[in-house]
């Protein structure tokens, strides 16, 4: 049975943000998962094989090339600094921490690309927006460490969502192409559009591609 932790619960004992991002792994897998603002975060892990353009490639370098003329500041210097910061002083902070994300981001995605640093750059930026100590009970490393992950997660929920869309459609593009032939010799002519969806079972929209595509 799914249950649910607080952010301070699940931190208990833990240091750094990639071993949080780990600890949050081993509990969604257990069913167990983050209640947090009123919501239940129930993020599941999972790392992508990502295929990379030689453009995705060189803009990945120019970015990691990028961060690491940002100066490093330490976990312990960072939460410091969160604990204590106006408003005002949130943005430069949250430059300083872009580090974090790397790492995190290399958990689920490989290779890691543009896009997805991009994603744990937007959870990074949303924890240095709305953190606050006494609310969330944990370091600021690990809440950013927990809105990296949530977004990075979401993105690759996307992207698998995307791929397999796309895989259905190819597999209902075969399948009218089969049909289309079959009807065209039973019939002495080719089938429109409706009559090879109806037959096929396969949406008309698809099946007016494939005829299109059959035809050029």
């Amino acid at each position: 049975m799914d249950s649910t932790l607080t952010l301070n619960e699940a931190a208990a004992g833990i240091k750094t943000p990639v071993d949080f991002a780990k600890a949050l792994d081993k509990l969604s897998e257990k069913g167990v998962f983050i209640a947090l603002d009123g919501e239940i975060y129930a993020d599941i892990p999972q790392k992508i094989a990502l295929q990379q353009s030689e453009h995705e490639a060189e803009a990945f370098a120019i970015y990691m090339k990028e961060l690491s003329y940002i100066p490093k500041t330490s976990d312990d210097a960072l939460n410091r600094a969160f604990n204590t910061c106006t408003d005002d002083e949130r943005s430069s902070l949250a430059e300083r921490a872009l580090r974090i994300v790397p790492g995190i981001c290399e958990l689920y995605a490989e290779p890691m690309n543009v896009d997805v640093l991009q994603a744990g750059n937007m959870g990074l930026l949303e924890a240095a927006s709305d953190y606050k100590p006494d609310i969330h009970g944990v370091d600021f490393t690990l809440y950013a460490a927990f809105r990296i992950r949530h977004e990075v997660l979401q993105l690759i929920k996307a992207h698998v969502r995307h791929h397999e869309i796309g895989k259905n459609v190819r597999e209902q593009s075969e399948q009218a192409s089969k049909y289309y032939l079959k009807l065209k010799a039973e019939y002495g002519k080719a089938p429109n559009a409706e009559e090879l969806s109806r037959v096929s079972g396969i949406d008309e929209s698809i099946c007016a591609d494939v005829i299109k595509q059959l035809n050029n």
